[in-house]
């Protein structure tokens, strides 16, 4: 396929169970998880090699380059759905700022290749996430490329993607994933989001400190958004999306973040994921809230066990919803040679 690369047949590092280990630890390589070597040894490392030795179909990886319509992303999956039905599991992974896809996607492959799911990773060129009138209009052309690329991959890749992803986030890539969820909620299973800076409300005010109340526009809660993007939060179905809210920590430096959230969502990373998370909870969302003990604004094993314990989660009651709707349309087609 022009224009694409399956690196499948000469990545030997994916056939070999050890090699393969080897290349999730890679992320340490990359910058993004200091210290994962360290704390992937010993039995953890056995744990991933043997997970992949379980695995039945070899993986295949597709990089598809940038396009004028969404940038370019790598997609991880089984051999066997190339060119085949829709994966049964896509996970979307968005790195942060001076990340990229694959170094994302690389705390999330011993877990995926074990469990077979599709992960599409997107390396995205951010700008500045600290001004909110930059923030908003790039998230504004932003959302809509990650939903065409979601919708491009079939075509590209020749990996089919069912209709609801469930999508990983860190810091940039955090608040990118639960804006995407507001505005494609039919579109996403569940999220988890770790680390981010800024959070969008989804209510159209907040209460003052002094019993009043304000309008929170875009890019800090959804007062605005119908005139943005043109509707309104649907809150049933972004109230039916799984959230898992994640932060170290040791991720409370008020200099870390602008300024410009904290009558919003308060002044560090951690009290804006309380907060936000406790938006979410008053919207009777099933939202779990996780405050990794001695981690700052990194991507530590110990957050990416909350992350895929999450995801695992999802998936399955995603597997066993897809299962019983077969079993449930199987039981309403006539029986063949039965005439009523």
């Amino acid at each position: 396929m022009p224009g694409f690369t399956n690196t499948s047949a000469r990545a030997q590092q994916w056939k070999a169970p050890r090699r393969a280990a080897a290349g999730a630890l890679g992320l340490l390589g990359l910058g993004l998880v200091p210290g994962l070597r360290q704390a992937y040894s010993g039995r953890r490392a056995e744990a991933a090699e043997a997970s992949y030795a379980l695995t039945v179909n070899p993986p295949a990886e597709i990089a598809a380059p940038t396009t004028p319509a969404h940038p370019a992303y790598t997609v991880y999956t089984p051999q066997s759905l190339v060119g085949a039905p829709p994966a049964p599991v896509t996970v979307l992974v968005l790195h942060g700022i001076g990340g990229n896809g694959p170094g994302m996607a690389a705390s999330l492959l011993p877990v995926a290749r074990a469990q077979g799911w599709t992960v599409v990773a997107p390396t995205i060129p951010y700008g500045d996430w600290r001004d909110p009138a930059q923030l908003t209009r790039e998230e504004l052309a932003l959302q809509p490329q990650m939903a065409g690329l979601l919708d491009a991959v079939p075509a590209e890749t020749g990996v089919a993607l069912g209709q609801r992803v469930l999508i990983f986030g860190f810091s940039r890539g955090a608040q990118t994933a639960l804006r995407f969820a507001m505005l494609y909620p039919d579109r996403v299973r569940a999220v988890a989001a770790c680390s981010a800076g800024t959070y969008t409300l989804p209510t159209a005010t907040i209460k003052t400190a002094s019993g009043g109340t304000m309008a929170a526009p875009l890019p800090f809660g959804v007062a605005d958004m119908e005139q943005q993007v043109g509707h309104k939060l649907d809150a049933a179905r972004f109230a039916a999306v799984r959230v898992l809210i994640g932060v170290g920590a040791n991720d409370n430096k008020e200099g870390d973040v602008p300024r410009q959230w904290d009558p919003f969502v308060g002044k560090t990373r951690v009290e804006r994921a309380e907060r936000f998370a406790a938006s979410l909870t008053e919207m009777g969302m099933p939202a779990k809230m996780v405050v990794v003990p001695a981690t700052g604004h990194e991507l530590t094993p110990p957050m990416v066990e909350q992350v895929t314990s999450f995801l695992t989660g999802a998936a399955a009651e995603q597997q066993a919803q897809q299962a019983a709707a077969t079993t449930t349309e199987a039981a309403t087609l006539p029986l063949a040679g039965v005439r009523s």
